[in-house]
């Protein structure tokens, strides 16, 4: 007898990242002060300001022991908005299937945390150089680390580029590095962690040359 599956198939680590992420955006948004302000449905949804939640468990830096030991991971599990974690998830799913379907799921999901550790990291020692006081969140490192996993995997498959231009994968994850580069040299954008970005990228890329992969 044939199994049917369903359309939500829990039984992969993508779609239990995207949960983790979902569940814990909804606490988040329960931690929110209320203002007892009118506010539309979007507002409901939407982080306004950062509670004791987002200081235990985002990345704080400078760093404070024994804190960042947990911060370094737990902060790759926040997200600063709708769509901020609405972007994440969603590239997440587009891009994590994929290299699940390769990996299998257990080597996904060390490459996954490898790479946001690999941005906190990267995050930590860019706070170290300038002093900079913040709390970093969001899963953007690690979904930058899909993104060039599946350029180095699937180099030639065809991406759209800012959902409008079409190009090979691999092109298309040079041009996103080159731009976080320049836009952290440049100043960037406020509010967005280009080194985290970048961090997750280089520690995708050190991950996958370590093992090598025509080994995979």
């Amino acid at each position: 007898m044939k199994r049917i599956r369903s359309p939500i198939d829990l039984a992969n680590v993508v779609q239990y990242i995207v949960l983790a992420n979902v569940v814990i955006y909804a606490i988040q948004i329960l931690m929110q002060p209320k203002t007892g302000l009118d506010e539309d449905l979007f507002s409901l949804f939407n982080l306004h300001f950062l509670t004791w939640f987002e200081r235990q468990f985002g990345l704080v830096t400078p760093i404070a022991i024994p804190n960042v030991i947990w911060q370094v991971f737990t902060s790759m599990f926040l997200h600063g908005g709708v769509w901020h974690i609405a972007m994440n998830m969603f590239l997440l799913w587009q891009f994590g299937h994929a290299l699940e379907r390769v990996w299998g799921g257990m080597y996904f999901f060390k490459y996954y945390m490898f790479t946001g550790l690999g941005s906190s990291i990267a995050v930590i020692l860019l706070a170290y150089v300038t002093n900079d006081v913040s709390i970093t969140i969001g899963a953007s490192g690690a979904v930058f680390g899909v993104l060039l996993a599946y350029g180095m995997l699937f180099p030639n498959n065809i991406l759209l580029m800012f959902f409008a231009i079409p190009m090979p994968a691999k092109y298309a994850v040079m041009i996103f590095g080159g731009i976080e580069l320049l836009l952290l040299l440049t100043g960037g954008l406020p509010g967005i962690s280009h080194i985290g970005h970048l961090g997750g990228l280089l520690a995708g890329f050190l991950m996958l040359k370590g093992r090598g992969l025509l080994k995979l």
